[in-house]
């Protein structure tokens, strides 16, 4: 991929992100909810990544964006083939403006989704 078309694909994705509402607005659980699932003992990984996930969308939400990027970090931590916690990461990176890590994200979700 060229400069040029990393530059289109990153500008692209940008503009489809803004446009797109959180999926935390579908979930029907508190910050202290999925809290007490990440300090479950009884979760599985998996499980602790989506509430990861979402603890960092709500995060996001109420503007805590250091709070949330570490929340999206650990999900990714627990799954590194969780395509959402990587394009939630990416939202927050560029939010801080720091696009290369945005858009490294963005490029490792896309590998992710299968989308070439």
């Amino acid at each position: 991929m060229t400069r040029h078309s990393r530059l289109l694909f990153a500008g692209a994705v940008f503009v489809v992100l803004a446009t797109t509402a959180p999926a935390y607005a579908d979930e029907h659980h508190t910050i202290n909810e999925l809290s007490q699932i990440i300090l479950s003992t009884d979760e599985s990984d998996a499980a602790k990544a989506k509430a990861y996930n979402l603890r960092g969308q709500a995060h996001a939400a109420d503007d805590r964006l250091l709070a949330a990027l570490a929340d999206f970090t650990e999900a990714i931590r627990l799954n590194n083939n969780y395509a959402d916690a990587y394009i939630n990461r990416s939202r927050i990176y560029s939010a801080l403006k720091d696009y290369g890590r945005s858009y490294l994200d963005l490029r490792r979700a896309r590998l992710l989704l299968g989308a070439y």
